[in-house]
């Protein structure tokens, strides 16, 4: 009975607390869970520096290339950097905030500062070896690490017959790690084997400490790369030098293993009086609803077509004129049947490859469209695919921009990518605005940009705010083309196939030879 009681009065001990006692409990315990939350990312993002700042130490020294800064944003804020090489892989480098004081103790004394511990490099005869809060990282012996290996030494040559001695092997570069445990931070410099305290962890609410990149800018030569301690590193940029055709945006899209092509400085435009076909004047000119006004022997421009008109009498269809107007699907199937893509013995019906264009060197077979599969490749295979593509809004008008895969942000201006294919990008004009000037800059770094022109069935223009281009690819009945607004940008499954009889953009491009 005695015990019964004891616990009854425990519990009426308890639950007599203050009730703002509770709450500050609770408050407490939701700013650790926090604070833990943004240490273990600074942990994530220090120890994702550091494997970059080894890579570019490596291009420095061994004459890599750097061919795309592409800025990282999170919340509209930009966070990082991914920097893609000629050579070696990709990299990812953030940016940091400074560490916040500790939060106060129960007796009103400051609480620990927060304190994120910064590696570095630096140079010694000739050598880039690790710093640790600015000085030398050291192996258990005393010895600077290294950041790259160094090369072994020749073997001597034998002497009379007998075998000569083998030659050392090199010395090693070392990828240090941190790591956060109990508030405090370690490093290890053995592949996690073994971990060496080097400061406490503490701070309001987990602190960001320094960035271990300070800045990172470039001119027509190099990448700069600036350290925390002002350390500048260096690495030549790449500038592709190419002969293209007239009509193309100078920047290479990968759109396979091994495979680049150069978008047309614009849509496709026909116009039936005369038989002329263009690429329009800017990335963002579009007709709308003068498309209405398709016929024989229209004398104004349009730019939606059916699939597959290229104005070729022998691809089989019976709508093979750019000027059709009819709504049955089965009109538009080259070979008469189905299953055929505009490539192989029906790549005539390939609007680039049949026609001559006035402002594209006025040639024939010099363009062609992208398959399904390039497009694919373009948004979600190619190096960098994410952060390479995003909704936006050019000279007010409504659409998409594609970055090439050498992209490097001009100054003055600003990109946000994509996300998901649905329901990651929205409000065009929410997520990147440019007005004339702006875009001009991203256009002479080769960003190309799709209009969401709406499409056309008949003569009747609708989906005003969608882009959906044509490409070269059959889905049964139907015909793929990739497909965005509405907050997504999708280039598989059945949402990408649509009639083949609705009028649709054409953007061509030309292989990178």
């Amino acid at each position: 009975m005695k015990r019964i009681l004891a616990v009854g009065f425990s519990l009426l001990a308890l639950f007599s607390c203050n009730k703002k006692d509770i709450n500050n409990l609770k408050d407490d315990v939701s700013d650790l869970k926090t604070r833990v939350t943004v240490l273990e990312e600074q942990c994530k993002q220090n120890n994702t520096n550091i494997v970059a700042l080894q890579s570019i130490v490596n291009a420095s020294n061994e004459g890599d290339y750097v061919t795309s800064v592409t800025p990282i944003t999170k919340d509209g804020v930009e966070i990082g950097y991914t920097i893609a090489f000629k050579k070696q892989s990709p990299i990812t480098i953030y940016h940091g905030t400074n560490g916040t004081n500790g939060s106060n103790g129960t007796n009103g004394a400051n609480g620990t500062n927060g304190e994120t511990p910064i590696i570095g490099v630096a140079e010694f005869e000739g050598v880039y070896y690790w710093t640790l809060n600015g000085e030398w990282l050291l192996d258990d012996n005393g010895g600077k690490i290294r950041v790259t290996g160094e090369n072994g030494t020749n073997g001597t040559n034998g002497t009379n017959g007998t075998n000569g001695t083998n030659g050392t092997n090199g010395e090693n570069g070392i990828t240090p790690q941190l790591k956060v445990e109990d508030d405090n931070w370690y490093v290890s410099y053995d592949n996690g084997e073994t971990w060496n305290y080097v400061s406490q962890a503490k701070g309001d609410k987990g602190d960001q400490g320094d960035a271990m990149f300070k800045e990172v800018t470039f001119d027509d030569d190099f990448v700069y790369f600036t350290l925390a301690d002002e350390t500048m590193l260096k690495v030549k940029r790449h500038i592709e030098v190419v002969t293209i055709e007239k009509g193309a945006i100078k920047a290479a899209f990968s759109v396979a293993e091994g495979k680049q092509v150069y978008f047309s400085q614009g849509n496709l435009q026909y116009q039936a009086s005369t038989g002329f076909w263009r690429f329009a004047i800017n990335q963002y000119d579009f007709i709308a609803e003068e498309n209405s006004n398709i016929s024989p022997d229209y004398s104004g421009w349009i730019d939606m077509f059916g699939w597959g008109t290229s104005g070729w009498s022998g691809s089989g269809a019976v709508a093979y004129q750019p000027y059709s107007i009819s709504t049955s699907n089965s009109d538009y199937f080259v070979g008469g049947t189905p299953e055929h893509d505009l490539t192989g013995e029906y790549a005539n019906a390939d609007w680039g490859v049949y026609n001559k264009i006035i402002n594209g060197g006025n040639k024939q077979g010099l363009w062609r469209t992208m398959t399904i599969n390039e497009w694919i490749y373009l948004k979600n295979k190619r190096p960098n695919a994410n952060n390479l593509f995003g909704v936006a809004s050019v000279n007010g008008v409504d659409g998409l921009v594609l970055l090439p895969d050498n992209w490097i942000q001009p100054e003055g201006t600003s990109f946000t990518r994509g996300e998901a294919e649905t329901g990651g990008i929205s409000g065009y004009a929410l997520t990147n605005s440019y007005n004339l000037s702006q875009w001009m800059k991203m256009e002479e770094h080769g960003a190309v940009f799709l209009p969401a022109t709406g499409s056309r069935e008949g003569v009747v223009i609708g989906f005003a705010s969608e882009g959906g281009y044509w490409s070269s690819s059959v889905e049964g009945n139907a015909a793929y083309r990739p497909l965005f607004g509405g907050g997504h940008f999708i280039v598989s499954g059945s949402a990408t196939a649509g009639p083949r009889c609705y009028g649709r953009p054409v953007r061509l491009v030309q292989d990178v030879k």
